[in-house]
């Protein structure tokens, strides 16, 4: 992979130097540990940044802030594992094509909104914060109404083993109510200090770019070190459990919780993906024989995880079709462990993997999110996967799927 490492006093800087975008893009990680119970105060105060600021306190003067600067595209992610990521990301045009000194400012104002927050008196602006905490409860309620989404929480609250797909992470009314903003301050500002800060960056730059972040960040951030799980691994299964929870919606919504023991790196990097997409992509043993053949679902996939050997099914289905969906569901992933599945399956699903690292190459911001996948989760990077997918052999399939075991079954009935 060709990146470059500069490692600061109180910062570590990775960069992929490119001149074939015009935008740069940008993500800055603050790495802490955290405690469950505050998920949704990090979520209210990621969206406090985003929308109030030292320099721009209320929405007008953001909005012509983003105008000022060719409107760059800034975003706040926060992932949950054994240590928690407050992603600030940002893309915006290199100045080279819109006019001098716009690096500078854009950076700037970047790093402002994570260092300069809007602070009245020792507190967040109650304000604001009462209108972000006002816009997140909306958001709750919403996701409350979304049957897919309340299906997967539905699921994952099943899951017995220490992996993060078991962390829930959805926004609750009562929590984001109890947020305060003097408390919430303090965390934040406590956060800063505590946490360990790694920036990614891709675009065409120079060394005076650099020492604008390194300006930036100098005397903002403090030196930390975190030590966070790259492999999680999990339990045999020891009996395989069924679980229907009823609900108001009309569609009922199938989950397929599988684990898989002792995966290896190459496996679960590699192999895995390329079994998903032959079980359940877009063109696959599921979807032709579950959805297609026997009409079954209204839909249905697989997903799986770099990092945990989990490996879940999602379908929409009637409810009166369960128990028939289960067994030819079972049937099809048996199919793959006995290495019932053709060369030209293996080959078209290596096509479509390999199609989807193409799509990466033309995105920057795909790119910078693939570089840090491969920094904080030590895992091959997007370059190297076209050569890895297509020495995969038949055999190599099967052995993963002798390696998996089905853990539950969760269905989320519906009404109808």
């Amino acid at each position: 992979m060709n990146y470059k490492k500069i490692n600061f006093d109180n910062f570590e800087l990775y960069y992929i130097n490119t001149k074939k975008f015009k935008t740069i893009n940008i993500d800055t990680l603050l790495i802490n540990n955290y405690d469950k119970c505050d998920i949704n105060k990090e979520k209210v105060i990621s969206e406090y940044l985003i929308n109030t600021s030292k320099e721009c306190i209320n929405e007008i003067d953001m909005s012509k802030k983003f105008m000022e600067l060719y409107e760059p595209s800034i975003g706040i992610i926060d992932e949950f594992t054994d240590v928690h990521y407050k992603s600030f990301n940002i893309s915006f045009l290199n100045e080279k094509y819109t006019e001098k000194e716009m690096n500078k400012k854009t950076l700037d104002f970047y790093f402002n909104i994570i260092f300069e927050p809007n602070i009245i008196n020792g507190s967040f602006d109650n304000k604001n914060l009462n209108l972000v905490k006002s816009k997140l409860i909306t958001r709750s309620k919403l996701q409350k109404e979304n049957s897919s989404f309340c299906a997967y929480y539905n699921s994952i609250k099943q899951i017995k083993d220490n992996v993060p797909s078991s962390i829930d992470t959805r926004l609750k009314e009562s929590l984001i109510k109890m947020v305060d903003s003097k408390e919430a301050c303090d965390y934040y500002l406590n956060e800063i200090k505590k946490s360990k800060v790694m920036v990614f960056v891709v675009g065409d730059i120079d060394d005076n770019f650099i020492k604008l972040i390194e300006s930036n960040l100098k005397n903002r951030v403090y030196k930390n070190d975190y030590n966070w799980t790259k492999r999680y691994e999990v339990s045999k299964v020891k009996k395989e459990r069924e679980i229907i929870i009823d609900t108001t919606f009309n569609q009922s919504i199938l989950f397929m919780f599988y684990k898989i023991i002792n995966i290896t790196d190459r496996e679960r990097q590699v192999v895995l993906p390329l079994f998903s997409n032959i079980l359940g992509g877009s063109s696959s043993k599921l979807f032709n024989n579950v959805r297609e053949k026997h009409s079954l679902a209204y839909y249905i996939h697989s997903s799986s995880s770099s990092i945990e050997p989990i490996f879940y099914i999602e379908s929409g289905i009637e409810s009166k079709n369960y128990k028939k969906t289960v067994e030819l569901i079972k049937e099809q992933m048996n199919e793959m462990i006995i290495g019932n599945i053709t060369d030209t399956e293996i080959e078209n699903n290596k096509e479509s993997l390999c199609s989807n690292l193409l799509n990466i190459d033309d995105n920057g911001h795909s790119i910078i999110n693939q570089l840090r996948s491969s920094i904080i989760g030590d895992l091959y990077y997007y370059e190297d996967m076209k050569e890895k997918y297509e020495s995969v052999s038949k055999e190599e399939l099967i052995n993963l799927g002798k390696k998996i075991e089905l853990d539950f079954i969760c269905l989320s009935k519906g009404v109808n």
